[in-house]
């Protein structure tokens, strides 16, 4: 059987200090990046490349309009994106229930 704590407890350090690091330094990347980058399923289905592009557009909006434009506009305009989506895979998710009903038996 394998020990896991060093591995949990090193993990837990790791992501403290970048945490800490990424406080101080602002150039230095987002530690929850690391877990993206380091998945092996994330890997084979691209999960990194979709993070990659997004920390670029956030990287550019905060570059070209600043904090301001990006607290007060791009913020509320991803959660309403995101709100979106997930109200439209609702709503279809309970269309797709009533249209297509399991006949029991």
């Amino acid at each position: 059987m394998v020990d896991i704590a060093p591995w949990v407890t090193g993990g837990f350090v790791f992501m403290v200090v970048m945490s800490l690091l990424h406080v101080r330094f602002l150039w230095m990347p987002d530690p929850l990046m690391s877990i993206i980058a380091w998945d092996w399923i994330g890997g084979l289905h691209g999960t990194w490349a979709v993070a990659l592009i997004c920390g670029i557009v956030k990287w550019m909006v905060l570059r070209i309009g600043g904090s301001r434009f990006y607290e007060e506009r791009a913020v509320p305009f991803v959660g309403g994106f995101i709100l979106g989506a997930a109200l439209n895979a609702l709503i279809a998710g309970i269309g797709a229930f009533i249209a297509f009903r399991p006949i029991p038996g």
